[in-house]
C-alpha cells in the first residue's frame, strides 16, 4: 500500500473512532486536543526563536529568518510573521510562553499580544507587568475583546506615535526645481501635510 493509501486509510480510522465517542468523550477529547495545541504552539515558537537566535537561516544563504522559514515549512507571509512575533515576545517575557505552554491562554491570544510586542514605539512597555495583567484578561476575555483591549493599551502606551510618524514624514519630504532651457521641472515626494500648532 503506498503511503498516500495508508494515511488516508488511518485517517478513516480516526473518523471512526470520534465518530464513536459519547457527547461527553468527545467534549473532552476537543478540550485535551486544544491544550495540546497550545503546548506545541508553544514549543514551536520556542524553538524558532531559538533558530533565530542562532542565525540559523543564514547557513542555507536566507537573508531572513521569515525567508527560512517560508523555503524550509513553506507557511504563508502571515504564519511566519505571527510566529516570529510571538516567539520575540515568548523569548523576552518567558510568563507568556509559559502561560501559552499550560494551556491557560490561547495561541490567537499570544499572538495578539506578540503583535503588539512587535510596535517599535511601545512594544517593549508589554513585558512585565502588562503582559500580566493582559494575560488574565486573556482567559476571561472573548478574543474580540481582548484584541480591542491590547490595541487600546497600545494606543495609550503610544500616544505620540501617529504625530511622530506624521512629523518624520514631514521632515523625509523633498522637492527639486529645474530650468532646463526654459522648461521648469518640479519634482517632489513625501507624506502629507501636518498643521503645526
Amino acid at each position: 500500500m503506498t503511503p498516500v493509501g495508508q494515511n488516508g486509510r488511518m485517517f478513516d480510522v480516526l473518523v471512526g473512532e470520534v465518530g464513536s465517542l459519547t457527547d461527553a468523550a468527545l467534549v473532552e477529547r476537543f478540550r485535551g486536543l486544544e491544550r495540546s495545541v497550545r503546548r506545541q504552539e508553544a514549543e514551536l515558537v520556542v524553538v524558532v526563536a531559538e533558530l533565530e537566535g542562532r542565525s540559523i537561516h543564514t547557513a542555507d544563504g536566507h537573508v531572513s529568518m521569515r525567508g527560512w522559514l517560508k523555503a524550509t515549512v513553506r507557511w504563508s507571509n502571515q504564519e511566519c510573521q505571527r510566529r516570529l512575533q510571538t516567539a520575540r515576545l515568548v523569548a523576552a517575557d518567558r510568563l507568556v510562553g509559559a502561560g501559552l505552554h499550560a494551556g491557560e491562554v490561547g495561541v490567537a491570544q499570544v499572538q495578539e499580544l506578540g503583535r503588539a510586542y512587535a510596535n517599535p514605539r511601545c512594544g517593549d512597555q508589554l513585558v512585565g507587568e502588562t503582559s500580566r495583567v493582559l494575560l488574565d484578561h486573556a482567559g476571561t476575555m472573548s478574543f474580540e475583546d481582548f484584541r480591542l483591549c491590547v490595541r487600546r493599551w497600545e494606543l495609550l502606551a503610544d500616544v505620540d506615535g501617529a504625530h511622530r510618524d506624521a512629523e518624520a514624514a514631514v521632515e523625509r519630504r523633498t522637492a527639486t526645481v529645474v530650468d532646463f532651457d526654459g522648461v521648469v521641472h518640479l519634482a517632489g515626494r513625501g507624506g502629507g501635510c501636518m498643521r503645526r500648532r
